[in-house]
Parts: structure tokens; sequence; C-alpha cells
């Protein structure tokens, strides 16, 4: 995923790529944590309103997909 640039150039689905990636390791972080660690892969040094929203809204989905493979 390319670094930098504005949030705008990252589709819903690379985000959604990124969110499942991180959540992979298994840990249980705050959502603090892992949108710093989202922001660390992307490139970005601050967070504004419309990333943490756009981050937050792709972390719950890679989890929700997660919580419901788990379940199979």
């Amino acid at each position: 995923m390319p670094q930098g640039g504005r949030i705008g150039d990252h589709t819903d689905a690379d985000l959604l790529t990124l969110a499942s990636w991180l959540l992979s390791d298994g840990y249980q972080l705050d959502r603090d944590t892992r949108i710093g660690q989202a922001l660390t892969e992307l490139g970005f040094k601050r967070c504004g309103r419309i990333l943490t929203e756009r981050l937050t809204h792709a972390f719950e989905q890679a989890q929700h997909t997660t919580d419901r493979e788990q379940k199979r």
C-alpha cells in the first residue's frame, strides 16, 4: 500500500485490507493503538476526523469479519 498522500487516495477496500492485516496479529489492542498502527503503515503523521472515522469503520468491519469466521 502506498505511503503518504491523502486519505482520499486510499479506498475503503484498501483500509479494510490494512485493518484485517493488522488485526491478524491476534493481540487485543485498543482502538487508538490500532489507529496508530494504521497511521504508521499509511505514512501519516497526524490523524484528523475523516481519517479517524474511516479507519475506525475499517477496523469495525475487519473485526466483525474475524468474529464471524471464528464462530464457524
